[in-house]
């Protein structure tokens, strides 16, 4: 008994202290988060869906458990129908698929020992007969639908310590495959300008980092617990604020990187988060060692720290953004992250292309997208077999496959109208149709079924003019035009209203969704607490802080206290929304928030963003909101009301007719504004330009005819 009391003494004294720093959590992931399909549905004789579950290195996996809601068709035979479950390609669950009273739900332990670090590939099988089904045929009552919004996978885990090592930034700390999102702490040393600058650079790099998962950024005077931090200032001001904490910083010449374990307030440090120090003796070293650090994609160094004593930065062209397509181009499949590709079987899927054209194309009624197709299929297809060719969801060609004996097709080409497609994402879906000719029970030769599409197919789109109407907040969540013009984004002002941490950490989330729909870190953003001269601007501030210049010219103006509140009233069949205004002494409440955009005050043709709230902290849960892909698809027009603290944000979108035009520079003279938002007028000049030009020769030609007759 002795010796156990002093084995739990020595538990208690050293034992406590770790057990403080393993952060257990038990999280629940719904199968809607982990596929682009908006819904499960498994069709014929045999088909199968796959999900891929991230798992990230720094998890420490205790129990992952799928639970799974389905449905299917109850004339299927219980005896020859089942649903299997493979994880990684290999089996580890199977049910029959009989009648039952309530809906079907499975509960699936998936082994630990069969997850790797990465993507892993959780593969829904199903088998199905029917008493209806002759031969293998695909009749119609042969389907099983998962429910992917009840279907979720339970995570049980322990962060594992963080390895100090500068080439852990992308792979470990910063890792996309985190959920459900990723977060970061930014610290600054004061509130200034060219701190709060690179604040946004280090916060750009972080999102890069995390590719499309949704991460949210907090700022905060002291290191904040339980979160990855990042402390960003110059030495001497560090060493002031934070020596309580015994940092390890080096003098050095150039910047200064350092990662370190977090330290807590209690004198230890937790070692499974991280303190990235972003530091020099001047402010341009400080500069230096942030660009370094956003611009850090490969894993180099391995070492804790880095002196930097210099950068070259790559030449910066427009529009060069994430998967974005330049017109005129000539882009071949592979490019297009493409792969060839052989389609198997009745019910083969479908292979997708997907890109983004920049935002402020005018795409123009009369050209054509070229479609350069090289492809096989297999011999025995019954007549009636296709591939059919779809953007965005619309169905634009079906190509016969008419050939018995097969064939191998090169230079197929399809003009596809530029109309079809829009701004910022688009998808090219190729959906093979196949059939054999088997009957009357003969064996389906499968291997002789197939679809193959060549990666050295192209695709170009024609040169099209740069002009586009603006306000569209949408294409602000498209690919966070028209702050991105420039991918690194040159010309963009961010103006905090306010020196508060929750105004920074929301205009922090701004930055970071602008990143990631881009692709590119923003480190040419500035940040100011007033309005600039020139150039776009995003503005960040409650009502009472936020510059007077910038609340007049909004689409909800407000000027001297009087708002100025647009309500919709009715929408034509060939109008726009007509809308009411009414000139009201009256409060926005609490809870409420505006994502406004309007022309620039300041320039014309340049573009004015707008967060603004009564109250701080809805700003900044508005901001979080707004990193929802489902608030996301909501948005649109100039004027957008945000109600983030209910159960599931609320947003309410109308344009107020306010136009301009941006173009390619961001800029636009009154004759060009003019030309685009007023077409009828414009045409209308032309119309009566060209006839006074003719009323003119015809008294010219009339004169001179008069003149020669009378001297004659």
């Amino acid at each position: 008994m002795k010796i156990l009391g002093k084995m739990i003494i020595i538990l208690a004294v050293f034992g406590l202290p770790l057990a403080n720093h393993v952060h257990a959590e038990t999280i629940n992931i719904p199968l809607q988060k982990l596929t682009a399909d908006a819904a499960m549905e498994l069709n014929c004789v045999a088909d199968s869906r796959d999900v891929s579950l991230p798992i990230p290195d720094r998890w420490a996996l205790k129990q992952v458990v799928l639970n799974l809601r389905y449905v299917f068709s109850s004339s299927l035979k219980p005896e020859t129908s089942q649903l299997r479950i493979r994880l990684n390609n290999t089996l580890i669950a199977q049910e029959r698929l009989a009648p039952q009273s309530t809906a079907p739900s499975l509960s699936i332990p998936l082994p630990v020992a069969l997850l790797k670090t990465g993507y892993n590939a959780i593969t829904v099988q199903v088998t199905q007969n029917s008493s209806g089904s002759q031969c293998g045929a695909c009749t119609p009552d042969l389907w099983t639908v998962v429910n992917l919004q009840e279907s979720n996978v339970q995570i049980d885990y322990a962060l594992k310590p963080v390895n100090l090592s500068l080439s852990e930034l992308s792979g470990f700390i910063f890792d996309p495959r985190l959920m459900p999102f990723g977060q970061a702490n930014i610290v600054v040393t004061d509130r200034s300008e060219k701190n709060v600058t690179l604040a946004g650079v280090v916060a750009s790099g972080i999102a890069r980092r995390f590719d499309y998962r949704k991460v949210k950024f907090t700022a905060s005077s002291d290191f904040q617990a339980g979160v990855d931090n990042v402390l960003i200032g110059k030495r001497d001001d560090i060493l002031k604020q934070f020596g309580k904490y015994g940092l390890p910083l080096n003098k050095v010449e150039g910047g200064y990187l350092k990662l370190a374990h977090l330290p807590t307030s209690t004198g230890e440090i937790d070692p499974n988060h991280s303190l990235l120090i972003v530091t020099g003796e001047t402010d341009e070293a400080v500069r230096m060692a942030a660009l370094t650090f956003a611009n850090l994609t490969f894993e180099l160094p391995g070492s804790d720290e880095a002196k930097i004593f210099g950068f070259s930065m790559p030449e910066i062209v427009k529009y060069s953004g994430r998967e974005s397509l330049t017109p005129g181009v000539t882009y071949d499949f592979r490019t297009l992250n493409f792969a060839t590709q052989s389609y198997v079987g009745s019910n083969a899927g479908a292979g997708a292309i997907r890109f983004r054209l920049p935002a402020d194309f005018n795409i123009q009624p009369n050209q054509y997208v070229k479609l350069v197709l090289n492809f096989s299929y297999g011999a025995g297809l019954r007549p009636g077999s296709s591939f059919v060719i779809t953007v965005n969801e619309k169905k634009i060609r079906a190509i016969a496959l008419d050939s018995p004996a097969g064939n191998f097709i090169e230079n197929y080409n399809i003009e596809i109208p530029s109309y079809v497609f829009k701004p910022g994402a688009n998808v090219i879906q190729l959906l093979p149709k196949l059939q054999s000719t088997a009957t009357n029970c003969e064996e389906i030769q499968a291997d002789s079924l197939f679809l193959t599409v060549f990666d050295n197919s192209t695709l170009v789109f024609p040169d099209m003019p740069r002009m586009v109407e603006m306000p569209k907040i949408e294409l602000f969540m498209h690919n966070g035009f028209p702050f991105t013009r420039w991918p690194d984004g040159a010309e963009t002002t961010v103006v905090l209203a306010g020196k508060d941490d929750r105004l920074l950490a929301a205009s922090l989330n701004l930055i970071g969704l602008a990143t990631q729909r881009n692709g590119f870190p923003l480190f040419g953003v500035q940040f100011s607490h007033v309005p600039p001269a020139k150039g776009d601007m995003i503005a960040v501030g409650t009502l009472n802080d936020m510059p007077a210049q910038l609340l007049k010219s909004a689409p909800l103006s407000i000027e001297q206290g009087n708002s100025r509140i647009p309500y919709p009233v009715v929408h034509g069949w060939d109008s726009e929304t007509s809308v009411f205004h009414s000139t009201q002494k009256s409060s926005l409440g609490n809870g409420k928030v505006l994502l406004m955009e309007s022309q620039s005050p300041n320039e014309a043709g340049r573009t004015a963003m707008m967060l603004v709230a009564e109250r701080a902290d809805d700003i900044l849960a508005a901001s979080e909101a707004l990193l929802d892909p489902g608030t996301q698809s909501k948005i649109s027009g100039d004027l957008v009301l945000i109600e983030p603290n209910l159960p599931e944000a609320k947003v309410t979108a109308i344009h107020t007719g306010n136009y301009y035009m941006t173009g390619k520079d961001g800029t636009s003279t009154v004759m060009e504004s003019f030309m685009y938002t007023q077409p009828a007028v414009y045409y209308s000049a032309i119309a009566l330009v060209i006839l006074g030009l003719s009323a003119m020769i015809y008294l010219v030609v009339k004169r001179w005819r008069k003149k020669r007759h009378a001297s004659t």
